[in-house]
């Protein structure tokens, strides 16, 4: 899997079909210095109760992740294996989760693997209003603290678009992953007071 990552390989697939494996061109990508965060939802943010926290129940978040598309009645690629396997990639520290809590409770989060100065963005859900997007704030405000330099977003959504994500060439990509990736080691569990 890591092999794949850094080759800009990733899975997606159906239960009951075989694992695919899949590059997309165009790719859609957020330049972590281009992020930027609607006004209206700046506003919101500010009234809201939420807490952001990080890595502090990935298996929670992935099996959300998972479930919420189960909810709406669709396929999802995140079956059983797959979803040890990312725990395996979190043990090794790979893998991570970003949550967002409302009066204790999980709200929303999203999770995905980071290699060097790249992260891959994977799944996102949210049980309120705004949850996901107040996890993907928290993220890139870490990312940007830690240098990290793009987000691999994969697939073109509205929402990842309003927030500067836009969508480049896979040569553009591939290029961006040489640059920088130039190691492969795990950034272990990130912590919660940066």
């Amino acid at each position: 899997m890591l092999s794949a990552y850094s080759s800009g390989i990733f899975p997606w697939f159906s239960e009951g079909d075989p694992l695919l494996w899949w590059f997309t061109s165009p790719r859609l990508v957020l330049f972590v210095d281009e992020f930027k965060i609607p006004k209206r939802l700046q506003r919101y943010q500010r009234k809201t109760n939420t807490i952001t926290t990080f890595d502090l129940c990935f298996k929670q978040v992935i099996t959300a992740c998972a479930r919420t598309r189960q909810d709406r009645g669709e396929d999802t690629w995140l079956v059983e294996e797959m979803q040890q396997a990312y725990l395996q990639l979190h043990d090794m520290g790979f893998c991570h989760s970003v949550e967002c809590w409302l009066d204790n409770r999980l709200v929303g989060g999203l999770y995905g693997l980071s290699l060097d100065r790249v992260f891959f963005g994977e799944s996102m859900f949210s049980t309120v209003t705004n949850g996901s997007k107040f996890a993907l704030i928290a993220l890139v405000t870490y990312l940007r603290k830690m240098r990290y330099r793009i987000i691999d977003c994969q697939m073109k959504t509205d929402l990842l678009l309003s927030f500067g994500a836009r969508e480049i060439t896979g040569k553009e990509f591939q290029h961006c992953l040489l640059k920088y990736i130039k190691k492969t080691t795990p950034d272990g569990k990130w912590k919660n007071d940066i």
